[in-house]
């Protein structure tokens, strides 16, 4: 367990996933929407983590965030909508998620600002 040493710095936010959407009879039909609460260290991000996005979307505000949890970007090829981090009402698209796994297996994620939020 990773947030053991992080639990005084750990907080919960939700995670909201679309599930891909499909074609049916020709029609597309998004998938369905859940929310989920998870527990993880929330951080604002700093220059270097903002340098790793493209450069149209660093004038948004971008968290690093480190939880256990699979955290999903866009995948395009398979309908897959990036998820999308709820922390204290503001919505934020999740732009980057990498997993390490030794010593403490876990995701580390950028995740900005949703514009109009």
């Amino acid at each position: 367990m990773v947030f053991f040493l992080l639990a005084p710095f750990s907080e919960v936010f939700l995670l909201r996933r679309t599930a891909p959407g499909v074609f049916i009879k020709g029609r597309w039909v998004e998938g369905a929407t859940t929310e989920t609460p998870v527990t993880g260290s929330v951080q604002q991000a700093n220059d270097r983590d903002i340098q790793l996005l493209p450069e149209g979307l660093r004038t948004n505000e971008t968290l690093k965030i480190f939880t256990e949890v699979e955290i999903k970007t866009e995948n395009q090829p398979a309908h897959q909508s990036a998820d999308v981090i709820v922390r204290k009402g503001v919505e934020y698209l999740v732009m980057s998620a990498a997993t390490f796994g030794a010593p403490l297996p876990h995701w580390r994620v950028l995740a900005r600002k949703i514009e109009g939020q």
